[in-house]
């Protein structure tokens, strides 16, 4: 079942605590050449009136961003890094297993099932496009099987 949305205090207006921490790391970039963190855990600590120590979590999340921001640093553009991460993440291999594609179409079977169980007449697009991706997959493990 989803969740409401609370009229109070939704998710957009409150910020991350990785984001509380980017903001004033990145406007005060001295801070990420000190080891310690006890002036920025302090800052937290004003910023929370209703905590009284900080938590491991937003110490760890600390942690985690001062990393981060270090190794942008480091390594030069994170721009750059995230795009060729995300090229190296689109590449697939050449020629995927007959367990992988057999995988692949029982999960397609499940969902046209589900999108018949779902609204057959709404959904009829979607079940015809998934039976044509089950055939193409099908097909490929022919392929395979033959073309070794």
């Amino acid at each position: 079942m989803a969740k409401r949305k609370s009229s109070k205090g939704s998710r957009s207006e409150k910020k991350s605590v990785q984001g509380y921490f980017r903001n004033i790391l990145t406007a005060n970039p001295t801070l990420l050449e000190t080891r310690s963190n006890k002036e920025i855990l302090k800052q937290w600590l004003k910023d929370n009136p209703g905590s009284t120590e900080v938590p491991q979590s937003v110490k760890n999340s600390l942690a985690n961003v001062k990393s981060m921001l270090r190794r942008d640093l480091r390594d030069g553009d994170g721009e750059q890094r995230a795009v060729s991460r995300s090229k190296n993440a689109m590449q697939t291999p050449a020629r995927p297993g007959a367990s992988d594609l057999g995988s692949l179409e029982n999960l397609i079977d499940e969902c046209v099932l589900l999108a018949n169980m779902l609204d057959r007449n709404k959904l009829e697009n979607v079940s015809r496009h998934l039976r044509i991706a089950r055939r193409q997959v099908s097909w490929l493990m022919g392929e395979g099987e033959n073309g070794e």
